[in-house]
């Protein structure tokens, strides 16, 4: 089976192509982009790669009407992944109906590929999630903070002075004026909890702890943890698309 994914975010829209499980091809798109170029370019998808069957999965588009039509597709099979769907694994999560889809698909997604060790999911985007498999497959749950475009945002707007500052690739260990102090604390302590956050995972593990990183940030992130870990861009989307087919089955 041919499956369209969309794992649409706060801020962006990953498309991808599976054939039986197998990426195929992929684009990223801005959500604010002209609602008429986000419509053409799925219909052309669609068409050009005899797409018969598509699944999203949502953090809330349905509250913004621009992308209605992403569920309109009449000319295929359209699913909405949710919480409901039926896993492999044990979720054990107190509150699933509050549980966020992209974090259940992650998972799944993980799980997909790395199977038979105590995972740990980490999606640096706009929040920054953490979510823990043990080594007998149960979900337990994991951790949300700020993701940095945040952290900066809320320096800004809860400080009378502060300036709003944007993320930098290249930022010093010491800050010898505001702008590079913002840098350098948002940055660096986003590094620095995000080691501190595994380590604690990891000693809840009886096996050596996988660590996979996902999310617009990873590959920031993966210069500078130094706990083994892999980058899995499409984390997500692999989600969807193991979980559509799972419950297929």
């Amino acid at each position: 089976m041919r499956l369209l994914c969309l794992d649409i975010g706060n801020t962006r829209i990953k498309a991808a192509v599976f054939q039986d499980g197998q990426y195929e091809s992929g684009i990223t798109l801005n959500k604010n982009d002209d609602v008429r170029i986000l419509q053409i370019t799925f219909e052309q998808w669609i068409s050009n790669k005899n797409i018969k069957h598509v699944a999203y999965a949502d953090v809330g588009f349905k509250e913004n009407e621009r992308l209605a039509f992403l569920t309109n597709f009449t000319e295929c099979v359209v699913w909405e992944v949710s919480t409901k769907y039926k896993t492999p694994f044990r979720v054990l999560y107190k509150t699933p109906e509050t549980l966020g889809i992209d974090r259940l698909c992650a998972v799944a997604g993980a799980y997909s590929e790395y199977s038979g060790s105590p995972l740990l999911v980490i999606d640096a985007g706009t929040a920054i999630t953490y979510d823990y498999m043990n080594e007998h497959e149960e979900y337990l749950g994991g951790a949300i903070s700020p993701g940095m475009e945040l952290k900066f945002k809320s320096l800004n707007e809860y400080t009378s002075k502060l300036p709003l500052v944007n993320f930098n690739e290249n930022f010093p260990f010491i800050g010898q004026s505001t702008e590079e102090s913002i840098r350098t604390g948002v940055q660096s302590t986003s590094i620095a909890e995000m080691e501190g956050m595994i380590a604690r995972f990891q000693v809840l593990s009886c096996k050596p702890l996988k660590v996979i990183l996902t999310g617009g940030n990873a590959d920031f992130f993966s210069k500078y943890i130094t706990f083994p870990h892999e980058i899995n861009s499409n984390l997500v989307l692999k989600g969807i698309d193991f979980l559509v087919r799972y419950n297929l089955q």
